[in-house]
Formats: C-alpha cells, structure tokens, sequence
C-alpha cells in the first residue's frame, strides 16, 4: 500500500507540474516544458495509450493487468476525483498559452501541433472506447 500511495504521489505531483507550469515558469523554459510533452506523448504511443505511471498503479493494484487493456482507467483519479476535470481544463490552457506565445518559435510550434494532435487523437479513441461500452 505504501508503494501505491508513493506511485500516486508521482502521479498527482505530476499534474501539478503540468497544470501550473505557465504560472511558475517563463517562456524560456516553454522549450523544457514542450519536449517534456512530447516525450509523454510519446510514451503513450509507444505504451498502447498508457500512462507509465498508471500501468505500474495498475500492477500494483492488479499483478495480472496487461498493458493497453484499459488505457483510459487511471487508478490516482479515484484521490482527485472531484478536481481532475478542473485541472484538465487547466491544463489545456497551459497548453494554449505555452501555444500561443512561441508561434513564431518553428521548433516549440511544430512540437505543439504534434502534442495537440496527439491529445485529440486521443480524445476521440477515448470516447469511441467509451461508446462501444455502452453499445
């Protein structure tokens, strides 16, 4: 159980991270911050849409779960449930922001367009999941 708790510390320190960057950091961090993104993104792709973080949650919880059965469950929401819509929309507008102030930045925009992309190609694997559930 101590394990579990330590795992969803990380995790929730994690969204912490990323839902307040834009009011703790300056723009010339926006490239850190950006990589960082896509190197989560990324990882996602690679790992079957799972969150690293969450699939160890999920091991530990569950000794028999195989990566990619239920991308879309993350054990740590069950402590943040009442919030973690308010730090999704958060986290977006980090995303805008950081977006919106280095577009003349080729490097940090094609990033951008890559981890938008990739968030709302998720986004809608996560809803047509959701849909054949209730089908």
């Amino acid at each position: 159980m101590l394990l579990l708790n330590f795992v969803f510390s990380l995790h929730i320190l994690n969204e912490i991270f990323f839902s307040t960057y834009i009011f703790i950091f300056p723009k010339k961090y926006d490239i850190y911050y950006t990589i960082y993104l896509v190197l989560l993104n990324l990882h996602w792709i690679l790992l079957k849409n799972e969150c690293i973080i969450s699939y160890i949650e999920k091991k530990i919880i569950d000794k028999n779960y195989v990566l990619g059965s239920d991308p879309y469950y993350h054990p740590y929401k069950s402590i943040i449930k009442n919030y973690y819509y308010i730090i999704d929309i958060i986290k977006i507008i980090n995303i805008i922001v950081v977006f919106n102030r280095n577009i003349k930045n080729k490097y940090i925009f094609i990033c951008m367009l890559f981890i938008i992309g990739t968030i709302f190609i998720n986004f809608y694997k996560k809803n047509l999941s959701v849909n054949n559930h209730l089908s």
